[in-house]
């Protein structure tokens, strides 16, 4: 989902099937144009940002947080800040067990 070069800052949501859903790079022009550096926690921070409005506009609000990375890094850190605070969630919801009807077995 995440990937730090020396140069750049990439995210992006993957399908279960591995198609990529949706991507924000500080490659795109319309993002690199307003970052002093394209590889810096500024960049991290505004790709997260970048990347959950469009998870919003594509009808995504949670999604399967898998890192290579520490989580204690500054890049990452940022990241996971600003796709959090926009609303997108990192973790799937809890899965609730159902009870059968009452008056009946157990299976």
């Amino acid at each position: 989902m995440l990937d730090v070069s020396s140069r750049h800052v990439t995210a992006y949501v993957n399908h279960n099937n591995g198609v990529k859903v949706v991507e924000a790079s500080t490659k795109e022009m319309c993002i690199a144009r307003h970052l002093y550096k394209t590889s810096d926690v500024c960049a991290a921070f505004n790709v997260g940002r970048v990347l959950a409005a469009r998870c919003k506009e594509t009808g995504l609000y949670r999604v399967m947080w898998e890192h290579k990375f520490d989580r204690e890094h500054k890049k990452v850190k940022a990241f996971i800040k600003a796709f959090s605070r926009s609303g997108v969630r990192l973790h799937e919801p809890k899965v609730r067990k159902t009870l059968p009807p009452p008056g009946t077995l157990p299976i």
